[in-house]
């Protein structure tokens, strides 16, 4: 299993919080310093272009040989929308609207947590219906998606 943090905060926080939570790649914002290592005051943002997590995955998608069913997506805001639209799970999470009326799993009263009952919650059913699934894969949350498109209503 492989996982990104693709976040629109800053390197020296989102290096840290993936670092403690294990993430193999951290894809965040950076602050710009100048050849005497001084801040410049800019930020060289994650690529200056729109949809830029989106982007990310499909870099990811072809450099990894992963398609989008086999990721699982969260964020909240428009900046996530089409990165939410094409993962195998998107999960709004504390949504604003733009997400919360274009993403049917949505995290409204809880925090990340929640994201890790629901994975225990799969896997339980998964091994209690005893599910055939493909021999195949290369992400865990494959198998969750999988599980997902078959119950339908678990979120």
């Amino acid at each position: 299993m492989s996982t990104s943090l693709i976040t629109g905060g800053f390197k020296p926080i989102s290096s840290y919080v993936g670092d403690k939570l294990g993430f193999q790649n951290v894809i965040s914002n950076e602050f710009e310093f100048d050849n005497n290592n001084c801040f410049t005051g800019n930020y060289i943002p994650i690529t200056g272009e729109k949809n830029s997590k989106f982007k990310y995955m499909e870099r990811l998608s072809s450099e990894k040989n992963i398609s989008f069913s086999e990721m699982v997506a969260i964020g909240d805001g428009s900046n996530d929308l089409e990165m939410l639209k094409h993962a195998g799970l998107g999960i709004g999470y504390h949504a604003h609207d733009i997400i919360k009326n274009n993403i049917e799993n949505q995290i409204i009263f809880n925090d990340l947590t929640s994201v890790l009952g629901t994975i225990c919650l799969l896997l339980f059913l998964f091994f209690k219906t005893q599910i055939t699934r493909p021999k195949t894969k290369k992400f865990f949350f494959f198998d969750l998606f999988y599980l997902y498109k078959l119950k339908n209503k678990i979120l």
